[in-house]
């Protein structure tokens, strides 16, 4: 199940059918995935109900350049796709917020990232990490939480991405900020966003079955 906030494009639930618990934001507060400071959105589309779901918002660019965030969800898979398609756009150094919590105070929760030299853990409240697209192996992050054993997963098709800033804990949440590079046009993203029993495992596994190991 996901909620979106649609007058600003923000993904703000995404729960767990199993469990019914929300990996991103289970609060009022609106945020979860949001391209920050860019606003505008507008309902363009709808699906009617079926196996495949989605909605589709519509914005534009400072210069009139129209962009589109289109949210998938397929029934009985456990990830929702979110698509944004900045039709040749130019650079846009605008970072994408990724906010969430698995359980009710994060103590239990992990941030882990994976390097050439295995996965990397950062634990709730336990400092900050920078990461480069050189630095990482793969395009996935994940947020595992030891006590509920369940995993938030993000799988990211981002080619103009210049780097990630990761602060498990920051004001109570998990924060993945997406930072775009400045010197070339921000292209068309995607994000597939995960809530699974189990561990990073999981979420590996979503990556290696859409974008290949």
């Amino acid at each position: 199940l996901a909620t979106i906030i649609e007058n600003s494009g923000v993904v703000h639930d995404l729960i767990l059918r199993d469990t019914y618990t929300d990996h991103l934001v289970p609060s009022e507060y609106p945020f979860g995935l949001v391209w920050y400071g860019f606003g505008g959105w507008k309902l363009d589309d709808i699906s009617q109900c079926g196996e495949s779901v989605w909605a589709q918002l519509k914005s534009a660019t400072k210069d009139g350049h129209p962009v589109t965030m289109r949210y998938t969800l397929n029934q009985g898979g456990n990830h929702l796709t979110v698509v944004i398609d900045t039709d040749d756009a130019g650079p846009a150094p605008i970072p994408f917020y990724l906010m969430s919590r698995i359980g009710v105070d994060g103590r239990g929760e992990r941030t882990l990232y994976p390097t050439a030299d295995g996965i990397k853990t950062i634990a709730w409240r336990k400092g900050r990490r920078t990461v480069t697209p050189d630095e990482l192996t793969a395009s996935w992050l994940a947020v595992q939480d030891d006590d509920s054993g369940q995993t938030f997963g993000c799988v990211y098709e981002f080619p103009s991405l210049d780097h990630i800033s990761l602060a498990p804990g920051q004001s109570n949440f998990n924060y993945m900020i997406f930072y775009p590079r400045e010197d070339m046009p921000i292209g068309n993203i995607t994000f597939h966003l995960s809530a699974t029993l189990g561990d990073v495992q999981k979420v590996i596994e979503l990556h290696d079955r859409l974008l290949g190991p």
